[in-house]
């Protein structure tokens, strides 16, 4: 973690909050960011941020025109994480040309009940 994350997650830790440039430079270079829902004007986007042995989130709004700007309203928030793994089984559909080369494939997934 640099200095500016540290600094970043002492603030967090201590209840104070983050201005709109603190926030950006989180949501850039703080963590690995997803998008959760999408407009036409913006996209609601949620980035995970690791402080050692925390986790928080911050949600934001990203503009998806030149008019549109980012939106930082919203202070991280601490969540508690729960890992699981699964395994996947697809179908797997491949399409050959008639000299038998593989031109593409599909995989979908097999949704299980």
């Amino acid at each position: 973690m640099n200095d500016w994350m540290k600094e970043y997650y002492e603030k967090i830790k201590s209840g104070e909050e983050l201005n709109e440039k603190q926030l950006r430079e989180l949501s850039l270079e703080g963590g690995l960011s997803y998008p959760i829902d999408s407009g036409r004007w913006q996209e609601q986007m949620v980035t995970v941020l690791n402080f050692d042995d925390e986790v928080y989130l911050l949600y934001w709004q990203k503009g998806l025109t030149e008019e549109q700007e980012n939106l930082f309203e919203e202070q991280p928030i601490k969540v508690s994480v729960n890992k699981k793994e699964e395994i996947i089984k697809y179908n797997v559909f491949e399409y050959f040309n008639n000299d038998g080369k593989n031109l593409f494939t599909i995989r979908k997934p097999i949704k299980e009940v």
